[in-house]
């Protein structure tokens, strides 16, 4: 699904789920009214702040999909993270809100009109499917903001449940007051879901990772691929609902660099591939696991180094030679292809005298000299 898709499907159930609370929360502000229920007003002021949210979600969304720029290079999916959480600050001062009601006003649902019941039942299940919808739609395009919208969805469902019970026992049992117990039950799970949204943005803005099970699930994905024999430090983090990885992955050691980068990239495509859900993949090509060397300097010399102490050993005559290097496990592997004819005696005194003069700085060396034969084929000496 590409991002102008994800995005219309966004904007799309916001804008309903706009609509439907706007419709909803004038029907119950009104009917509430003219009953004189404070319960159904209360719950119509309840769908109005939905509407807002709603606005909120619509404003971020646009903001979170602008492409990154100079100043943001990543993006602006964290924006989605941030309204989100402001949803959920919002949505637990609702449950606050309704916890402290349920305690200290007594009185809050004297129910004066049967059109309250019809009212609390029909937004108890326009609210419903209003989750089902929205909740069906975010696991389609993995968005967390569209997620926390979904869940204020199901809590106006439940606060549309306690105005109904509220009412019908009003109807039926006069001068009983059994909501209070359910509304401060049902207000402590609105906090509940307000604050368990509240922890995953939050997670999220500190570049929390995905879960255990799904991080191995991928390393396993990551092993199986040609060319891969190992996998270290491997990092993930998440934004707005999508996934972002790096991780060093272990090659064969004297592969050449474009076979390296040929293994990475094919990895990087099956990952993103396999995992619709995560957005970029960055590989580091390694020989060897290296951790060991993450916080300490080598002690190997680089190519500048190393030619020198060759040039040093090798005859003027004979400098005409390409030269590979191999760094691994803290030891130089050099390759000597000499373009002009050497005798065996002549390989294996260059070689003795450069392994003497990095013996000398402590430096362990293994080295290789080849000949040119004809045209492009190589052979050892």
């Amino acid at each position: 699904m590409s991002k102008s898709e994800r995005l219309n499907i966004v904007l799309k159930t916001v804008m309903c789920l706009a609509l439907a609370n706007a419709v909803m929360s004038g029907m119950q502000i009104i009917i509430g009214l003219y009953s004189h229920s404070d319960a159904l007003v209360a719950d119509g002021m309840h769908t109005l702040l939905d509407l807002c949210m709603d606005g909120i979600t619509y404003v971020a969304c646009r903001l979170a999909n602008r492409p990154p720029d100079k100043h943001l290079a990543y993006g602006y999916k964290r924006v989605e993270t941030m309204a989100c959480l402001v949803l959920a600050l919002l949505l637990s001062a609702v449950g606050l809100g309704v916890m402290y009601e349920s305690m200290v006003i007594r009185d809050a649902h004297q129910v004066q009109s049967e059109y309250v019941i019809a009212v609390a039942t029909l937004t108890m299940l326009m609210n419903e499917l209003l989750y089902r919808y929205a909740h069906t739609k975010a696991q389609t395009v993995h968005s967390d903001l569209l997620k926390a919208s979904a869940s204020h969805q199901r809590s106006d469902a439940l606060s549309s449940l306690i105005v109904l019970m509220s009412a019908v026992i009003d109807l039926t049992v006069p001068g009983w007051h059994v909501d209070q117990m359910a509304a401060f039950l049902i207000g402590a799970f609105i906090l509940k879901m307000g604050l368990k949204i509240a922890y995953r943005g939050v997670f999220e803005l500190v570049d929390g990772g995905i879960d255990p099970k799904r991080h191995e699930q991928l390393k396993r994905f990551m092993l199986s691929n040609p060319g891969v024999q190992g996998i270290h430090c491997m990092r993930t983090r998440k934004q707005a609902g999508e996934i972002c990885v790096d991780a060093h992955i272990i090659t064969q050691p004297f592969i050449s660099v474009s076979e390296g980068h040929f293994v990475g990239e094919k990895l990087r495509r099956r990952i993103m591939k396999k995992f619709k859900d995560i957005i970029d993949v960055v590989v580091h090509i390694d020989a060897e696991d290296d951790s060991y060397l993450h916080d300490i300097d080598s002690k190997l010399p680089d190519r500048a180094r190393v030619e020198a102490v060759i040039n040093q050993v090798v005859d003027k005559n004979q400098q005409d030679y390409t030269l590979v290097i191999h760094y691994l496990d803290e030891k130089l592997y050099l390759d000597l292809l000499s373009v002009k004819a050497l005798t065996k005696k002549q390989a294996a005194q260059i070689t003795q005298h450069i392994s003497q003069s990095f013996a000398q700085q402590s430096i362990s060396v293994s080295i290789r000299v080849y000949q040119h034969v004809s045209g492009p084929t190589e052979q050892p000496i």
